[in-house]
């Protein structure tokens, strides 16, 4: 009898989900921060084996602030690094042939990166690889970069850029190899293309030191042989959104082949701190925008009158009222694109970057009929529709945000644990359940 019990206990136990144990952070409300093992436990508590010990805490979700699950929350750091790789993090930005290769030792960073540069048309986005952190207020980087023969058309320098996207509005020192110039270049706006507002007066041969520095809004680009006697290539206001940082750091860039790039004596100062695997959440490829702020990434399976359904990437079906549908995408969005959905017009952003004013009639398989002032009904072909923005937005102060793997930002007025899935109460589409693994954050807003 008691080994019949004790079966079935095991099988029972060999049921339950396993228990997702993931580098993380905790916040607390009182202002207590831990860093280590974190997870959900069955009875939807929060537990944290601190680093350093091996007793488990546990904590009310009501008690926590936020919750990472996507590796530390970074610390800002205001010295310099000790070692050049100590707090930086390569990024491929925009599309690249091959991902790019990092090597770092105590005085040298070594880049190999198969990018196609920077953008060269409109809405095109940049090719880039990045290695960087967050900077907060005002900063400074300073490094000596060796551009090598292997690629006549590469480029690399200094950059401070808005965001992790490939239109991102920056500023940057560029150190072209055919040339032995240096320049300084701009993005002022999303739609723009870069623009040179400083260049070099005399050209250096071989290696160049570079020095970009922001003080508030202004930016200062300078140059010089032997990295003491600095000559200024130029200066300019632009004012970034620095709503968590924006990112400072190294760059090559090249045609597609192998480019290898050395940046020896790589100094950075400022506020600083590690690009986290959030920060670089790429914008999801499709999906929903509800009315409540709510991003649902996952493939658009069907929009009309009656349902917008959408299938999430863990291949959960969500079936919505348009009524709460505030935008509904078919593409990645560059930023350029977003800038024009942002300004709140109903109608169709198309995928070479053109708007159509306009209200929505009828999805029609692959056709798109949108009602235009200025064109009366207008016949879209799907394959040429990046978004189609029904409703405006009307975002809601909630107390839950979540974060996911794929891009989904939801946000809830509870959060609860139901074996491995977090159930949220989102107000515009009802009951979502979310598998634990693929959460990368949790924020209490109260």
């Amino acid at each position: 009898m008691m080994r019949r019990i004790a079966a079935i206990v095991l099988a029972t136990l060999l049921m339950l989900p396993p228990q997702v144990m993931q580098a993380g952070t905790l916040l607390l409300r009182d202002g207590k921060r831990m860093d280590g093992e974190v997870r959900f436990t069955t009875e939807g508590q929060l537990a944290i084996t601190p680093e350093g010990t091996a007793k488990e805490q546990l904590h009310a979700l009501e008690a926590v602030q936020t919750a990472v699950f996507s590796g530390k929350l970074p610390r800002s750091v205001d010295a310099n690094s000790k070692r050049p790789n100590a707090e930086w993090t390569l990024r491929d930005i925009g599309n690249a042939n091959k991902p790019a290769v990092m090597g770092a030792g105590d005085k040298r960073i070594t880049l190999r990166d198969f990018s196609g540069g920077v953008r060269r048309k409109k809405y095109g986005g940049d090719s880039i690889a990045f290695i960087g952190q967050r900077l907060e207020g005002d900063g400074e980087i300073t490094a000596r970069v060796i551009v090598t023969e292997q690629n006549n058309r590469a480029r690399a320098g200094v950059m401070i850029r808005e965001t992790l996207f490939s239109e991102a509005r920056y500023v940057a020192i560029v150190r072209s190899v055919d040339t032995s110039e240096c320049v300084m270049q701009v993005r002022e706006e999303r739609t723009d293309m870069p623009e040179v507002v400083g260049e070099t007066q005399k050209p250096i041969l071989g290696a160049a030191w570079l020095r970009l520095t922001r003080a508030g809004d202004k930016f200062t680009a300078a140059e010089s042989v032997d990295g003491k006697k600095w000559t200024v290539l130029g200066e300019k206001t632009l004012p970034l959104v620095d709503g968590r940082g924006v990112f400072i750091g190294l760059f090559a860039s090249g045609t597609g082949a192998e480019n290898v790039t050395y940046f020896d004596g790589v100094v950075a100062s400022g506020k600083r701190s590690t690009i986290t695997e959030i920060d670089q959440v790429n914008e999801p490829v499709s999906g929903v925008v509800l009315r409540s702020g709510t991003l649902i990434a996952g493939n658009i399976e069907r929009v009309d009158a009656k349902e917008v359904r959408i299938r999430r990437t863990d291949n959960e079906q969500i079936s919505l009222n348009p009524a709460s549908v505030s935008q509904v995408f078919y593409a990645s969005l560059s930023e350029g694109m977003r800038a024009k959905v942002e300004r709140g017009s109903l109608g169709i952003m198309l995928q070479d970057g053109d708007f159509v004013d306009g209200e929505l009639k009828e999805i029609d398989g692959d056709r798109i009929s949108v009602s235009s002032v200025v064109f009366g009904i207008t016949q879209i072909e799907r394959r040429q529709v990046a978004a189609v923005i029904l409703r405006p937005l009307a975002v809601e102060k909630l107390p839950w945000v979540v974060k996911m793997a794929d891009g989904s930002e939801i946000r809830a007025k509870s959060v609860k644990l139901d074996k491995d899935r977090l159930v949220l109460d989102e107000p515009r589409a009802g009951e979502v359940r979310v598998l634990v693994k693929d959460v990368l954050r949790v924020d209490s807003i109260k």
